[in-house]
């Protein structure tokens, strides 16, 4: 029989080994995400009253002026905290998640930091970044073990779409990036096209009776199935939105991948708070 201490010491070993990798890592990202910050220029958010200058499609210009502020100032970043449920790759049940979100203003990027819950005491963090062009997904068990780590082009091109899609919850961008260009579709929907170095892809937006965005669709962004990426339709339905920041945002938003023909709702998202700053 090994003594019960030795047992003891065994187990708070190991847990002080995590409590160490747990923190290095954290640290880590939270580092990351200060010179991601830092290096981001200030963006002048446009009023409604500048659309003048701006040649767009009918339903982006109405969507604007209801969205955007009269009195815009100078931002970095668009700072999100957001909660909800979203599927793991492999499995069919919905799990909780909290998340902090860093929109980058100046250029495409984006730092994602999420944390998704399993069962009572464990759960699984996911830091996914994409900026200059370069995209990084990292996922790791307790904030401490390595399970997964995805890059590349194909990433990437998914993550700058998926940049696209949320501007919505900076709406200045549609027209403060210049390297988004518009073009129409009909009265309910417009097209966009989003270029960033040798990365490009395009997102039709959909307009709601209210001159709302309340769907984006995109053919450009890659799924991770089985062992590989493939790309796949993408679906992201908008609702409830309310004035964030003295801007007017949807709230939620419903995320759907398409399967065998079926487009499967994959996470369901809340916006808890958002500031620029």
């Amino acid at each position: 029989m090994i003594p019960a201490i030795i047992i003891g010491a065994v187990i708070e070993g190991i847990l002080l080994v995590i409590g160490i990798l747990i923190y290095i890592n954290v640290l880590s990202t939270r580092k990351e995400l200060k010179g991601f910050i830092r290096s981001s220029e200030p963006v002048r958010a446009i009023s409604p009253a500048g659309l003048d200058i701006y040649t767009l499609p009918r339903p982006v210009t109405e969507y604007l002026k209801k969205a955007l502020h009269e009195k815009p100032g100078k931002f970095k970043i668009t700072a999100l905290k957001q909660s909800g449920n979203i599927k793991v790759a492999g499995k069919d049940s919905f799990q909780p998640f909290r998340a902090e979100q860093y929109i980058r203003l100046d250029r495409p990027g984006f730092i994602w930091l999420a944390s998704v819950k399993f069962l009572r005491f464990f759960w699984v963090s996911v830091r996914d970044i994409y900026t200059a062009g370069r995209s990084e997904i990292f996922v790791r068990f307790i904030s401490a073990f390595r399970l997964s780590r995805v890059e590349g082009n194909m990433i990437a091109a998914s993550s700058l779409i998926r940049y696209l899609l949320e501007m919505v919850w900076s709406p200045f961008l549609f027209v403060c990036q210049d390297n988004v260009k518009w073009e129409n579709i009909d009265d309910s929907k417009s097209l966009a096209y989003i270029s960033d170095g040798n990365i490009n892809g395009t997102a039709i937006f959909y307009f709601d009776k209210n001159g709302l965005i309340s769907k984006v669709e995109s053919q450009d962004r890659y799924m991770l199935k089985g062992k590989g990426l493939s790309r796949t339709d993408f679906r992201a339905e908008l609702s409830d939105y309310r004035q964030m920041d003295s801007y007017l945002v949807p709230a939620k938003a419903a995320i759907f991948w398409k399967d065998k023909d079926v487009f499967e709702k994959t996470s369901e998202i809340r916006i808890e708070r958002l500031k620029n700053i």
